[in-house]
């Protein structure tokens, strides 16, 4: 018991200090097309080169929400690995339920889903791959806070899965 606590506290303390450890510029360029728009937000680019981050709201880009469509990646891959499909092609059923698109309303594979947002489908691959193996990849790949939660079909979209801007760039790195 005493050792998890060291291990929580340790991964805790790794999630702390990762904005301290990046090298952030940023850029007046970026910062203008969001005030020209009128709009809040952020950008996080990184040049794996230089091992720099540019980009707009350093404050922002640090602060965790939930990932949403941004989930899609690692659910893809987490549902790859633990077997809930054996290839991108294979094709999930959206439910039935009417969706807000039309066009999201049948049944498709992962590489179709991706590109309509298809979060019926989507969920569909969570429950295939099932909350212990989604927990268990999630803190893997030490995505964002890596609380998923009890329910395994929405944990990315309503929380308690977080994530910030730079750990997202991070996760792509």
């Amino acid at each position: 018991m005493v050792l998890r606590c060291w291990l929580l506290m340790i991964v805790c303390l790794a999630n702390l200090s990762y904005a301290e450890d990046i090298h952030w510029q940023n850029s007046a360029a970026i910062e203008k097309i969001f005030t020209d728009v009128g709009l809040s937000g952020t950008f996080v680019l990184y040049d794996s080169k230089n091992n720099t981050y540019t980009g707009h709201s350093l404050a922002r880009a640090q602060q965790r929400y939930f990932p949403a469509s941004t989930f899609k990646i690692p659910n893809t891959l987490i549902g790859l690995s633990a077997g809930a499909i054996k290839t991108v092609d294979d094709v999930l059923p959206y439910g039935g339920k009417p969706q807000p698109f039309p066009s999201r309303e049948k049944d498709m594979s992962l590489r179709e889903a991706i590109t309509i947002s298809n979060v019926p489908v989507y969920q569909e691959l969570a429950r295939r791959t099932g909350l212990k193996t989604m927990q268990q990849n999630v803190n893997k790949l030490s995505y964002g806070n890596m609380e998923i939660g009890k329910q395994v079909d929405n944990f990315w979209l309503v929380g308690p899965l977080k994530i910030s801007a730079i750990e997202q760039t991070q996760f792509h790195k």
